[in-house]
């Protein structure tokens, strides 16, 4: 057995791991897959009609913003533009600015209480920063910041390519 990298509970450690665990465990207890999952309990309820899996876009037209290399290139949407597979629960999922604003919205009314698709409870859970005793604080809603500004999570694309 490996060691924990840190004393639970002193340190935020982002792990792609878990996210594809969760999504196997939530495929076992319902018997449906995953993706299939987040379209009944996610994007249906909410009208998020763009959102899907995998790289946004057609392959060979500009119809959608590209992920790009480190250099600035783009990368073309294929099997090799997103995260495997495997790991699709940790963060394979696109969507439009429209739709996404959707699922903000959905945090800010759970936020309020007036939650909807999840409980109150579980909001609230998301939402409140962990308790931790390491310099490494971080919060459940979104994760770590980056050395960039931004946070993990779900990504968003803006419709038709603006």
């Amino acid at each position: 057995m490996i060691a924990p990298e840190a004393e639970p509970g002193t340190r935020f450690i982002y792990s792609n791991a878990g996210f594809s665990i969760a999504g196997a465990m939530a495929e076992k207890v319902t018997g449906t897959a995953w993706e299939e999952l987040m379209k009944q309990r996610l994007f249906e309820p909410l009208g998020m009609t763009s959102a899907g899996f995998g790289p946004p876009g057609a392959r060979g037209s500009i119809d959608q913003p590209r992920g790009h290399r480190e250099n600035g290139s783009p990368v073309e949407p294929g099997r090799d533009a997103d995260n495997p597979v495997a790991i699709g629960p940790a963060g394979t999922v696109h969507c439009a600015i429209d739709d996404w604003a959707k699922y903000v919205a959905l945090h800010l009314q759970g936020a309020r209480g007036k939650a909807r698709i999840v409980k109150a409870e579980t909001f609230k859970k998301l939402h409140t920063p962990m308790k931790l005793t390491g310099a490494d604080r971080s919060t459940r809603w979104g994760g770590p910041r980056r050395s960039a500004g931004g946070r993990a999570g779900m990504r968003s694309t803006a419709r038709d390519g603006c």
